[in-house]
């Protein structure tokens, strides 16, 4: 993982942070229950994602980038968006 420098991450706590292995986004997650999406290059956010009850402690990124996990603790259930199944 490298480091990333962005001007302003976020007004709230950040509790986790994340970069896509391509290092061209990242997520942050904190205590305000939403997960951010960030463009490396101009520090802008993607998306804010706000679907969780509590706060959020873990956010992680799949191989491609084209998923994010976020939730409380590790391990945290993940569902097959398919089979609707928890891995």
């Amino acid at each position: 993982m490298s480091l990333i420098s962005v001007p302003i991450l976020r007004i709230f706590t950040s509790y986790c942070v994340s970069s896509a292995q391509d290092n061209t986004k990242f997520a942050s997650s904190g205590g305000d229950r939403s997960v951010f999406l960030w463009d490396v290059t101009t520090g802008n956010t993607i998306r804010r994602i706000s679907a969780h009850l509590a706060k959020i402690n873990v956010v992680e990124f799949n191989n491609d980038a084209s998923v994010v996990a976020s939730g409380k603790s590790i391990p945290m259930p993940v569902a097959d968006g398919h089979t609707r199944a928890y891995a």
